[in-house]
């Protein structure tokens, strides 16, 4: 313990940082979302799950027509706790590991599960 104790105490504190942006002059028009597996929205905010990616942000940015995946309206489910080990059940770093039975669940916690073609 005191010999890993002393390793890191010689390295610098290292800081990670996440930042967003774009480049001026470069502009892309496909989807932010590409290979999302489902959109779970409540009345203040999204998070969009994919295969090794998540998006999330306030409900006001939130463009629907660029999802072409399921859309899970979070604001009927009562119970959170419940939705909350189901996403700890179902999603992994891949994704999610069996999405019919997760929107399924979702269904009957009290989501409102939207499938695309649909009208919300």
């Amino acid at each position: 313990m005191l010999a890993m104790d002393t390793k890191l105490k010689d390295k610098p504190n290292l800081k990670h940082m996440f930042a967003v942006g774009q480049i001026m002059g470069k502009e892309t028009e496909s989807s932010p979302f590409v290979s999302a597996q489902v959109a779970l929205i409540n009345d203040k905010d999204w998070c969009v799950i994919g295969v090794n990616k998540r998006w999330s942000g306030m409900i006001e940015n939130l463009s629907l027509s660029e999802l072409t995946c399921p859309i899970v309206i979070t604001t009927g489910i009562i119970a959170k706790n419940t939705l909350d080990l189901m996403i700890r059940s179902y999603v992994t770093i891949e994704g999610i590991h069996d999405l019919d039975m997760f929107l399924h669940q979702m269904e009957q916690i009290g989501g409102n599960v939207i499938y695309p073609g649909e009208d919300l």
